[in-house]
């Protein structure tokens, strides 16, 4: 019996052990509280962006429309999107642009955080 739950174990934890994100990763250091967290990864070309419910997304869309970027994700749970930046823009510019649209509330980066990561408090850009 242990051992047909040992081997279920197995089976059930290899289709973890093959994912493998493709998506190249920039490495950045952001400090927090005279403190760093050395490591922290964010995808070199995703935002995820939040906007104000009363004005509504249709601005963040008009923008991400004009600007050449990509929806890749609109969040139900959330009021927000991830998008693809710009391919003639930075992530720094895109951020920026972002930012500037009408009832946008946040522009972060798209933080890669893994399964085996250790549990850290929440960083956020300012």
């Amino acid at each position: 019996m242990k051992l047909v739950q040992f081997i279920l174990a197995i089976a059930t934890a290899m289709p973890l052990w093959a994912c493998h994100s493709q998506q190249q990763v920039e490495k950045v250091t952001l400090p927090i509280r005279n403190d760093s967290i050395p490591g922290l990864e964010y995808s070199p070309t995703t935002l995820i962006i939040t906007y104000d419910a009363e004005v509504g997304k249709q601005p963040l869309l008009d923008a991400i429309q004009a600007s050449g970027a990509q929806v890749i994700y609109d969040y139900r749970i959330i009021h927000g999107m991830a998008i693809r930046k710009p391919d003639d823009m930075t992530l720094e510019q895109a951020i920026a642009h972002f930012r500037k649209v009408k009832g946008v509330l946040t522009v972060e980066k798209d933080r890669i955080i893994r399964l085996t990561d250790p549990v850290r408090p929440p960083v956020f850009d300012r």
